[in-house]
């Protein structure tokens, strides 16, 4: 078994050299706040749910193999109490801006 140290933050694909079809896709976080939202198919949304973070505003940042955000960035601000909800569109637009 090889073990491999990841010390920066982004998307990791790894390959299986025995079957081209098969790859895993490893995202490395510097935060650690971040949640996996799983797409319901019927309605096409997804809920992600990041519990105990300090009030202030943020960027949020999302990743997907093929999709984008429709504007490239979205920013929330996280209330002193209670809860923040924010809208995430994503596209396939080949012209959607790049998020970070």
């Amino acid at each position: 078994m090889n073990v491999i140290a990841i010390d920066t933050a982004g998307p990791v694909i790894v390959l299986c050299k025995l079957h081209l079809e098969m790859a895993a896709y490893i995202v490395v976080s510097d935060s650690p706040w971040f949640a996996a939202a799983e797409l319901d198919r019927a309605t096409r949304t997804a809920r992600f749910s990041i519990a105990d973070v300090p009030a202030g505003e943020y960027q949020i940042t999302v990743w997907h193999k093929k999709l984008r955000l429709l504007d490239g960035t979205s920013r929330v601000v996280v209330p002193r109490s209670g809860t923040a909800e924010v809208s995430v569109v994503l596209t396939t637009a080949p012209r959607a801006k790049k998020g970070a």
